[in-house]
């Protein structure tokens, strides 16, 4: 009987393993596909070395090892459903480009199986493709397996692609969990639909490059393509029925449980809630830390659809209250030895999702009303179809995902019009479009900053002790050549920072500047660039001027700090930045001075902003009563998580606009920039 190991264990002995082996181990890349128009999202340990495959990049070495983060969601609808269906998972990996072939990879996989994992030998059954003799000889001849136990499958099973890129034959390899798995019929066996015989492992021999149309051209170099789902193995290794049950997702789900008061194996129905809703925020946590926000288009939709799937399913085991964020730190816990960077992003992640659940949960209640009675309209009219129209109306008004609605709709036995959705949904974009050109200068286009600013003298390298600065100089360079960077950007340390989110907060370590609330865009290795994060395109519509209007003044609050000051400050200046304590408010004894001095902003023109002494997570005045009264006394605005930089340099920029009412102040102080603020 083979050993009991936990995923976090299998994954550190299979790097291990392959880096004895003369494999360079690599972290985990993004799931943001750098330069891959094709993909959506990373779902596959090779997809982000397609590059390294094709020879169009060198990579840093010719054996990789790797654990790739991935997200698939062909088939949302199941997860929860089946055993083997989830959005994320973590896909194992070693690689050779042009180095090793078909000889060397398949004892890699036999040897790490069967003597580091401890799988029974004559469990395991590998299969190859149809006319591939070479894999053949190889696992008969030099491994020793039987010829009835090798099995050859066509096209379909054993020829691996996935849209353009590298491709070629495979040969996976089946481990036996045993009859009481098995579907019972006569003559199952390897290849059968049922659970008994499961896959672990893929070797894929890449021998061509598929163009996405088709077309097939041999490689000069051959190169090897494994992979190994390591929930899978762990699966296999804990002898359990499901992903859901190994034992760092199952820690998830306690935690679920512990806060729903659902239990698994009550029901069929509580156990698909409960496993949606832990797939769901594995790979919300996952997503978020990369730098994915949700939104209504591409990968934010994504993420938008698994937090509000998760979120109703929530509502269905009986929670009436925004509750995913609190299972944020589960996750993390059973990821970090892995990605320590999401315990650094704790604060961010949970945000990110805890807003994303109170702005749901602010509509949904409404949104579900209306459709339980467009449900009753449908079915009183005896129509199977849920309109297109009533479809768009709860996403555009409601925020439900189309998704979502379909989802629902089918629990009652109809489907929805997506032809007549998706024609509403180009009408919107087109007048949307239509929006955007009538305000003109959309871009950065044309724009000058500085140009009235004397010539500056660098004199950085005079002496050569700096050797930071030029290290420095050398990777803003590497970053600036990168053709995925755009944008102001901060390049210091290695670390590569969103313009909007960067604060020094170190006067002497090499590590001087931090990126706030936001994750890093990527990091400097050697000559290359890895990215985290892609940079941001600008948000627009966005109006850019040299005009800047300096009368700004930054107000830290202290104790004691009297009412007399409010109107000198005011007298001199037409915004005060208020840095409050804690997530924001303003102290009793100094509303009154502020509300005086602010008046009607239509007459006087002067502007509050709020934000926080504290550099993490931003200002929420909606939280505690001293923000929520200020809240009710006058109008101000509140700078949530941006930066201080970013707050002033925003606002000198929009008091120069001249707004003409509140409103308009408002609508452009919080349009997005760059990431500036996610409150948008």
């Amino acid at each position: 009987m083979h050993k009991n190991y936990g995923l976090n264990e299998l994954r550190e002995m299979f790097l291990k393993f392959f880096e004895t082996k003369g494999h360079l181990r690599l972290p985990s890349f993004s799931l943001i596909p750098q330069n891959d128009a094709s993909l959506l999202l990373i779902n596959s340990g090779m997809a982000p070395m397609k590059p390294w495959f094709t020879g169009e990049q060198e990579p840093p070495r010719h054996r990789v090892t790797t654990c790739q983060k991935c997200i698939r969601t062909g088939d949302i609808e199941n997860i929860g459903k089946t055993d083997r269906h989830g959005t994320y998972f973590e896909m194992l990996g070693n690689f050779s480009f042009g180095d090793y072939f078909k000889k060397e990879a398949i004892p890699f996989c036999w040897e790490f199986l069967t003597k580091v994992v401890g799988l029974e030998e004559d469990r395991l059954y590998p299969s190859i493709y149809l006319d591939d003799d070479e894999a053949f000889e190889i696992w008969n001849k030099d491994i020793g397996i039987p010829t009835d136990r090798i099995f050859r499958f066509g096209k379909e099973d054993n020829f691996w692609e996935h849209g353009a890129g590298p491709c070629g034959p495979c040969s996976e390899v089946y481990y036996d969990r045993g009859e009481e798995h098995g579907c019972g019929k006569p003559g199952c066996t390897v290849g059968c639909d049922c659970d008994r015989y499961i896959e672990v492992w893929n070797n894929v021999f890449s021998q061509f490059v598929n163009d996405g149309e088709g077309h097939y051209t041999e490689m000069l170099n051959k190169n090897i393509d494994t992979g190994m789902g390591l929930e899978r193995l762990a699966c296999v290794c804990q002898n359990v029925n499901s992903l859901f049950d190994v034992d760092t997702v199952m820690n998830i789900t306690h935690k679920v449980s512990e806060i729903t008061g659902a239990h698994y194996g009550e029901s069929h129905k509580t156990d698909v809630s409960l496993r949606v809703i832990t797939d769901h925020i594995r790979s919300s946590v996952m997503m978020i830390c990369d730098g994915i926000l949700p939104s209504n288009e591409g990968r934010g939709y994504v993420l938008r659809r698994l937090l509000r799937r998760a979120a109703r399913h929530g509502k269905l085991l009986g929670v009436e209250r925004p509750f995913l964020h609190e299972v944020v730190d589960t996750v993390i816990h059973e990821n970090e030895c892995a990605y320590p960077d999401l315990r650094e992003k704790q604060a961010y992640i949970t945000k990110v999702i805890r807003t994303e659940e109170e702005n749901f949960a602010r509509t949904i209640d409404g949104g579900m009303k209306i459709y339980d009675e467009m449900l009753a309209a449908h079915k009183a009219a005896g129509e199977t179809v849920f309109s297109g129209a009533d479809a768009f109306k709860l996403y555009d008004t409601y925020g439900f995902p189309v998704d979502l609605t379909a989802e629902m709709a089918e629990e009652a036995g109809m489907s929805v019009d997506r032809e007549g959705f998706d024609k509403l949904m180009e009408e919107q974009r087109v007048r949307a479009r239509k929006a955007r050109e009538a305000l003109g200068d959309l871009g950065w286009a044309g724009i000058e900053f500085g140009s009235d600013m004397p010539a500056t003298e660098f004199v950085g390298y005079a002496a050569n002790e700096i050797t930071d600065a030029k290290k420095n100089l050398r990777d803003s360079v590497i970053c600036a050549l990168d053709p995925g960077s755009r944008g102001v950007m901060v390049v210091f340390g290695g670390h590569v920072i969103a313009g909007t989110r960067a604060k020094k907060n170190k006067t002497i370590s090499y590590d001087a500047f931090a990126s706030v609330n936001f994750p890093a865009l990527a990091l400097v290795q050697g000559d290359r660039l890895v990215r985290y994060v892609a940079s941001p395109w600008p948000t627009g519509p966005v109006e850019f001027g040299r005009a800047l209007n300096p009368k700004v003044f930054l107000l830290k609050l202290t104790p004691g700090l009297g009412p007399e000051l409010i109107p000198a400050i005011f007298q001199q200046y037409d915004c005060v930045i208020v840095e409050s304590f804690g997530v924001g408010g303003i102290p009793q004894r100094l509303m009154d001075a502020f509300a005086e001095e602010l008046g009607d902003y239509d007459k006087t023109h002067k502007i509050l902003i709020l934000t926080t002494q504290v550099t993490y997570e931003g200002s929420d005045v909606g939280i505690y009563e001293v923000g929520k009264r200020v809240k009710n006394r006058f109008r101000f605005l509140e700078a949530h998580d941006m930066t201080i930089e970013a707050v002033v340099t925003k606002v000198m920029w929009l008091l120069a606009q001249n707004c003409e009412n509140f409103d308009q102040l408002q609508q452009r102080f919080y349009r997005q920039i760059n990431f500036d603020t996610f409150y948008h």
